[in-house]
């Protein structure tokens, strides 16, 4: 993907040996990019689009009490987690192979933050240096810089 020079007023994350990921992530959109030497590349994207066969007005719809009385909005909460999961723990194996961090900065929101953290290996979860809360997918990487430098 496309490799942007981070701006001198910005960390450079330049230090021989440090491998650093910054993660973006909402509930349904994950991106994921390299910083190093100066430069932040984004390797890895996705959206998980949500699920059609649980439609808000199915045969299971606003019950009282009992059986079936789930909300058809859980259903498709949970069915969405779950691919997200299943989407970034596919990303982090591929990546994992080629490229260990050792800095992870996590910028999710509330919800998503334990989703993110629970995708990630034991290792990765060591890693994560700071976490930002709040939706920052579909921002541009000098954003990312801007909340790192507020949140120190």
């Amino acid at each position: 993907m496309r490799k942007i020079q981070i701006s001198s007023k910005y960390p450079q994350f330049d230090t021989r040996g440090e491998r650093v990921l910054f993660i973006a992530a909402s509930k349904q959109h994950c991106e994921v990019y390299k910083v190093g030497k100066g430069n932040i590349t984004k390797t890895y994207e996705f959206h998980v689009e949500k699920p059609t066969h649980l439609e808000r007005d199915s045969q299971f719809g606003n019950r009282g009490v009992g059986v079936g009385s789930a909300s058809i909005q859980d259903m498709r909460d949970d069915e969405i987690k779950r691919l997200f999961e299943r989407e970034l723990k596919k990303i982090v194996k591929e990546l994992s192979q080629k490229y260990n961090p050792t800095q992870i900065y996590l910028y999710a929101t509330p919800k998503t933050v334990s989703t993110v953290k629970g995708a990630l290996p034991k290792d990765w979860q060591v890693a994560i240096k700071k976490t930002i809360r709040g939706n920052f997918t579909n921002e541009h990487p000098f954003v990312l810089l801007d909340k790192l430098i507020a949140a120190s």
